[in-house]
């Protein structure tokens, strides 16, 4: 079973009243987690990002937010990510890179299993 790492929301309370902005972005999925291995090699990163705090003591907190993994995955800070506070975007934009790694994922697993 794969490892989630989670995925928190800031405004929580004006989630309703986003939907229908969201689908309007063609939004189709929201995302609550990301998997742990995606995240494991940026280590580095993610201690520049958030204080010298490892992923494990992140999750237990609560996880981060769509675009502090965007950022990490880009191997950027926060602010150095395009429309960094936009939830929406940054969501659309993570769903994109978990598909893009599992595939990879996929590709490398049919390398190995056809190695046996």
């Amino acid at each position: 079973m794969t490892e989630i790492f989670p995925i928190i929301y800031t405004g929580e309370h004006r989630f309703a009243a986003e939907v229908p902005r969201l689908r309007s972005l063609g939004l189709y999925a929201f995302l609550i987690g990301v998997p742990l291995a995606m995240l494991e090699p940026h280590g580095d990163r993610v201690r520049l990002n958030h204080g010298n705090r490892t992923l494990r003591s992140l999750a237990q907190a609560g996880g981060l937010s769509a675009g502090d993994v965007v950022a990490i995955l880009l191997n950027r800070s926060r602010h150095n990510i395009p429309n960094s506070h936009d939830q929406p975007y940054q969501h659309r934009v993570l769903l994109e890179m978990i598909q893009e790694w599992e595939n990879l994922e996929a590709i490398r697993n049919l390398g190995l299993n056809h190695r046996r």
